[in-house]
């Protein structure tokens, strides 16, 4: 079919299509781990995806590829589609059994899905003997849903709103929907009727994202003039959520400095989401800090490196009986835009909102020798 197609199609110097099929059942995996002399699920030679409790899961995965090459291959694309879902035995962390049975613990059926689209161009743009630039793209989109897990009772905690849910990424997030401070200063959150509540009820939960980012990308650069060499990295990422840190004024210690902008004086709650001081309380400091006004989006475009250096000509090299010697300058984290309107860097933001100090520019020098 390759040959066929470049018989009429001249600028197409590469076609492969790629399906791949697996479907392992709990048993067949099971030979796998005897086959491999294997029966440690925690050992690092073990394959991957033998990683559940007792027979190691169920394995059906579709996964579809294609690469493509124009003009003698100075162009070429690859595309990776998978689908694939892992059905196994767990124990359930968050429903224990009826004690009438005796029964200490239960397992219960798990099902996950995990999918994704890959995307990996290579493009050869000048190929000549004292100059040539190379740029590679990556684009990808990866998520995991729970088909079929245990799901947790309510529970009025943190824990919760990062508890697994049937129909859900594993990484989503859920929060309380927002009602702002009543004329007291108080937080308030609302259910889904519209009512204003003062405690964290079910009701008004809602799904607010996922905190890992499923879109991902990067853009790598490679210059090379005469002996000279340049090259660059730009990363990206897009479709998360993280949460901004809200303080709860009470009589917990925390010097977080957007205390100045709490709940003073009625009128303040037109002003601020911060409610006043009083003393401590959990839902209090549960609605406050998990609700809806707290969410942000963590896309971002960094500059992650650029590299200068120079390859030294063989004339130099020779006499020092060396191969190749090259030296390079390195800048890392050069610049970085985020989406959010604080500017904050998800690299710098902990699972409740608190910053930790952005990772510095940094700068190296490099020299490199073969002999």
């Amino acid at each position: 079919m390759k040959q066929h197609l470049l018989t009429k199609v001249d600028f197409l110097s590469t076609l492969s299509l790629i399906y791949s099929l697996q479907n392992f059942d709990q048993y067949q995996s099971l030979m796998i781990q005897f086959e491999l002399n294997q029966l440690d699920r925690h050992s690092v030679v073990q394959p991957n995806f033998l990683v559940m409790d007792f027979l190691p899961p169920a394995i059906l995965n579709h996964e579809p590829s294609i690469r493509l090459g124009f003009l003698s291959d100075r162009f070429l694309l690859d595309i990776r589609k998978y689908d694939r879902l892992t059905t196994g035995i767990v124990l359930d962390m968050y429903n224990r059994p009826d004690f009438a049975t005796g029964l200490e613990s239960r397992y219960v059926k798990n099902t996950i899905r995990t999918k994704g689209l890959e995307f990996v161009s290579t493009l050869k743009l000048f190929d000549r003997s004292r100059f040539r630039w190379n740029v590679n793209l990556l684009a990808s989109f990866n998520d995991i849903i729970n088909v079929e897990v245990p799901e947790q009772e309510y529970i009025a905690n943190y824990a919760y709103l990062v508890s697994p849910r049937n129909n859900y990424s594993q990484n989503a997030m859920w929060s309380y929907r927002w009602g702002g401070l009543n004329e007291e200063g108080e937080p308030t959150i609302l259910n889904d009727q519209g009512a204003r509540l003062d405690a964290a009820e079910q009701s008004a939960l809602v799904f607010s994202g996922v905190t890992i980012s499923p879109n991902t990308g990067s853009i790598n650069q490679f210059i090379d003039v005469a002996d000279f060499f340049f090259q660059t990295r730009i990363n990206w990422q897009s479709g998360g959520v993280m949460r901004k840190y809200i303080p709860a004024p009470s009589s917990a210690i925390d010097h977080h400095s957007d205390l100045i902008y709490r709940w003073r004086k009625p009128g303040d709650e037109n002003l601020t989401d911060i409610p006043k001081l009083a003393n401590y309380h959990l839902g209090r400091e549960l609605i406050t800090q998990n609700s809806t006004n707290s969410i942000l989006s963590s896309d971002f475009v960094r500059l992650e490196e650029v590299q200068v250096g120079y390859h030294f000509p063989r004339h130099i090299t020779a006499p020092m009986r060396m191969s190749r010697l090259s030296v390079s300058v390195q800048m890392n984290n050069i610049w970085f835009w985020a989406r959010n309107a604080y500017g904050y860097d998800p690299r710098s933001v902990a699972n409740n909102g608190l910053l930790s100090p952005q990772m510095p520019r940094q700068y190296s020098f490099s020299i490199n020798a073969s002999f």
